[in-house]
């Protein structure tokens, strides 16, 4: 059994989605660090090699944001402004994963493959005027606009993905099965997310 935190990093390439009021030039990319929880068990196939099924829950959420810098009238002044266009996409996985590992006295490598049900929750994006400060978009006479809130159009629902893990285990006492095992991984989601 075990918990961990992980940061999800996404790559886009988009100005827009439909039904989502934006005018950011472009969305390249995003991330955020997020929870995870599993369980799983070892199966002992020859002295230092084993296979391994686990079940996980993992927070992929993360947010998207790009800067636009425009030249705007502040006071009769021109003066140039940075308005930061944003994305929120909580996303949430529940996966299996199989591995093949190696162990090499408390060293464990393993490398694997699994497969995730995706689940989305409302996709937040607005756009904010973030300096000069004291200052707002002549529409919305604040520093916010084109605030809208839903499901995200076209979301994929599943993903393949494979895994690289490398661990330490420390036995928890002299002779016992049971250890602490840290370990460092990458997962690589074979699907988009739309």
């Amino acid at each position: 059994a075990g918990i961990g935190l992980g940061q999800t990093i996404a790559r886009t390439s988009f100005s827009q989605l439909p039904g989502f009021s934006s005018c950011s030039p472009l969305y390249e990319g995003g991330s955020a660090w997020g929870g995870m929880v599993g369980a799983g068990i070892d199966i002992p196939i020859a002295s230092s090699f084993f296979g391994a099924v686990r079940v996980n829950a993992v927070n992929r959420g993360h947010s998207l944001s790009t800067e636009e810098r425009v030249d705007i009238i502040a006071g009769n002044v021109l003066t140039q402004a940075t308005i930061l266009h944003s994305m929120t996409v909580p996303l949430t996985e529940y996966g299996i994963e199989t591995h093949l590992g190696w162990r090499r006295g408390n060293f464990v490598v393993r490398a694997g493959a699994g497969y995730a049900m995706r689940t989305f929750g409302k996709v937040v994006s607005q756009e904010e005027l973030t300096s000069p400060q004291s200052t707002g978009f002549s529409d919305t006479k604040s520093n916010g606009r084109n605030r809208s809130s839903g499901n995200l159009p076209a979301a994929a629902g599943s993903t393949w993905n494979v895994v690289g893990i490398v661990g330490l285990d420390i036995p928890l006492s002299r002779g016992s099965r049971w250890r602490l095992t840290p370990e460092a991984s990458l997962t690589a989601g074979l699907a988009s997310v739309t």
